[in-house]
């Protein structure tokens, strides 16, 4: 009896001294190894993009990214094609993710094991590889101040860039005045925003407007916004470090509201199953939350009276993650 009670108490003690999550789960072993990346040069084959291993819920995660123009993923020896729009989206991303077996021995895609991939894109044309530095920001008018957004957009057929200008009465001086300026209202709204939209030439050499090259801007106000008008974008983090995750496919400043007279600021996220991670897991919003199952989630912020915070029903948001497929 003694020997079994001092078996029975050396085997309490080890499980207790055990150290947490050390190899007690199979299903979150798998080796990357298990799966065979194609290095052929033919017919477009490219290394992937990404390749991200997370722990996942219960079992290990990769997902693995391919990137360009109309990239696909080949499964196994053709077992399947995954496309850029099998997500639901085209936005010159196609990506597959792929979960560990119970056993540890296996990668699985919707129960099929992956033992091969095979990443394939298309040349980028010319026109998707404008550099921002094409355009030189000028301060030089006394009310010269820095744009409040500039984004690019790389989801066309060609990139395309937007600059938007915030203040009373905000203008966009092109080209030195040589352009002329874009004020305010000639998008027909009194909203403290001026903006200018861009496309990548051709050739990939010019940042063009109408046809015509833009190698200067300046953004300018008449006076300054109230502090509610005046909330950065970078108030926010926008993270892309989880299953599926991806960039916004837009997030702008939209208008200042009418009743607050306060800036809001609308993010879209598309895709299959799209959905959009709230301050790191504080709270998720799915496709169907507002009632309409379309394959875009909307969210809708608003700046605070201090300027210092974008809201949503009143709680202060400092960090976003879209996610879909």
């Amino acid at each position: 009896v003694f020997i079994f009670l001092l078996f029975s108490a050396l085997h309490s003690s080890d499980a207790c001294m055990a150290t947490p999550g050390t190899g007690t789960n199979p299903c979150r072993s798998c080796a990357d190894s298990l799966i065979t990346k194609s290095t052929s040069t033919n017919n477009g084959v490219k290394p992937f993009d990404g390749d991200v291993r997370t722990a996942g819920t219960t079992c290990a995660q990769r997902t693995l990214t391919c990137n360009g123009v109309g990239p696909s993923i080949e499964l196994n020896n053709m077992d399947g094609t995954l496309l850029d729009e099998t997500d639901g989206t085209v936005d010159g991303s196609a990506s597959i993710v792929v979960n560990c077996n119970t056993a540890g021995t296996a990668w699985l895609y919707q129960g099929l094991e992956i033992t091969r991939l095979e990443c394939a894109a298309g040349l980028q044309p010319s026109c998707n590889t404008c550099a921002d530095n094409l355009i030189t920001i000028l301060m030089m008018n006394p009310n010269a101040q820095p744009f409040m957004s500039d984004m690019v957009d790389n989801t066309g057929p060609c990139r395309t860039r937007r600059l938007t200008c915030m203040g009373v009465n905000a203008n966009i001086e092109v080209n030195g005045m040589n352009g002329g300026v874009i004020s305010d209202a000639d998008d027909g709204m009194r909203d403290n925003l001026a903006s200018i939209d861009l496309t990548c030439n051709a050739d990939g050499t010019a940042w063009t407007r109408m046809g015509a090259p833009i190698t200067r801007l300046e953004c300018a106000s008449g006076g300054a916004l109230t502090v509610c008008q005046s909330c950065m974008l970078n108030l926010i983090s926008i993270t892309t470090t989880g299953a599926g995750a991806k960039v916004f496919d837009s997030d702008v400043v939209t208008d200042i509201d009418p009743v607050t007279m306060c800036a809001t600021r609308v993010l879209v996220c598309r895709g299959l199953n799209a959905n959009v991670d709230i301050n790191g897991r504080q709270g998720i919003l799915m496709d169907a939350d507002d009632g309409n199952m379309d394959g875009a989630v909307t969210v809708t912020l608003n700046c605070n009276a201090a300027g210092d915070a974008w809201t949503m029903q009143g709680v202060p948001i400092t960090e976003l993650e879209c996610a879909a497929g």
